[in-house]
């Protein structure tokens, strides 16, 4: 199977669109790929009607519910996109968005970003929601991983694409984005060499490992300070989220005696102007869909280290995602190899070493 390029907007024009989600802030894979998507929409010249899925009237569900009728019969969509299968009470919601089409006769498509909200799912909820998915006009698998997720559970789909999230950004607006940076990150990208960058939406741990990696890569920059004193990393983490377990990265950092070479860059900020300036960008996620930093990383032809915990595009190094030792060694390859070797395409790096 292959991933195609973001597609399932192309032909959508003139049309009363509406669309379920999530948009920034705060800043991540999902809300950026609404919001990218939701200007294409605006470009094609459809109408569009947006309705936040993670409000905080969700916890008090029936009146979120009543909330979400009256949206629906004011907007009167033709279509709708439904972005948020990963979150609790979604299979009741889309019961509900496919009891409404019969009186608002619309369209109704899921979006799935997520490849591990099935696996969550009881026995009874995967045959709901199996018969859900087969009742919808069709169901857009953002990845590879979120197909097989449905494969693995032996849920059937008679109409699916399987495409990239990745919309490309307009580059217009890096000057804008660069100038909400805080004026300490340039300090340290001028006075680190080479320079990595690792993105997390929040920190997230299940069954007690980090599913972004930042714990393992904390301890690849140790070892790789070794080779390369003046190594800078720079975390962009849109929030925090879990605060006891980013004190405990924080002592991490000090063990591993990398503290002063990394920087956390907080808040709700696009990463991509940043690309043209960094080395190497990182992916040692334990587990993955169809990564848009990666495929922006793509994009600006900046050299990606990830692990195999997914199925990667070409061209990206790959290490085991259990072995910590082929980390380190992957990212000195890399550096090695397209920033200082004879397959260096990027002077940046270059350029500041001989400064």
């Amino acid at each position: 199977m292959m991933v195609k390029d973001h597609s399932y907007s192309d032909v959508v024009k003139n049309s009363k669109i509406a669309i379920l989600g999530i948009e920034p802030p705060p800043i991540g894979g999902v809300s950026i790929h609404i919001q990218r998507v939701m200007n294409l929409f605006l470009s094609q010249h459809n109408k569009l009607s947006f309705f936040s899925t993670e409000q905080w009237m969700r916890k008090l569900f029936p009146l979120y519910i009543c909330k979400l009728m009256g949206w629906l019969i004011r907007t009167r969509p033709q279509i709708i996109y439904y972005h948020s299968t990963y979150l609790s009470y979604s299979i009741s919601e889309l019961l509900f968005l496919l009891g409404m089409r019969f009186f608002l006769r619309y369209e109704l498509i899921i979006i799935d970003h997520d490849c591990r909200h099935i696996s969550k799912k009881t026995k009874r909820q995967r045959s709901i929601y199996s018969w859900i998915v087969q009742s919808i006009n069709h169901v857009v698998c953002i990845g590879l991983a979120t197909y097989e997720s449905y494969v693995e559970h032996g849920i059937e789909l008679t109409s699916y694409s399987i495409e990239s999230a990745f919309i490309p950004p307009k580059i217009q607006g890096a000057a804008a984005i660069q100038n909400a940076y805080p004026s300490s990150l340039q300090i340290f990208m001028q006075e680190h060499t080479p320079l990595l960058l690792l993105s997390a939406a929040h920190l997230m741990l299940i069954d007690g490992k980090d599913i972004y990696g930042i714990d393992t890569t904390i301890a690849m920059l140790g070892k790789l300070k070794s080779e390369y004193p003046d190594v800078g990393l720079i975390i962009g983490l849109a929030q925090v989220g879990n605060v006891a377990y980013f004190s405990d990265l924080q002592k991490w950092m000090k063990q591993c005696q990398v503290a002063e070479n990394i920087f956390i860059l907080h808040g709700n900020k696009e990463l991509w102007p940043l690309y043209e300036d960094i080395d190497v960008f990182l992916r040692p996620t334990l587990s993955d869909g169809d990564s848009i930093s990666v495929r922006e990383a793509i994009y600006f032809n900046t050299p990606i280290v990830a692990s195999n915990a997914a199925n990667r595009p070409s061209g990206i190094a790959t290490y085991g995602v259990d072995d910590s030792d082929a980390y380190v060694n992957t990212v000195s390859l890399v550096l090695q190899e397209y920033i200082y070797g004879t397959q260096r395409e990027r002077s940046n790096l270059y350029e500041k070493s001989i400064r």
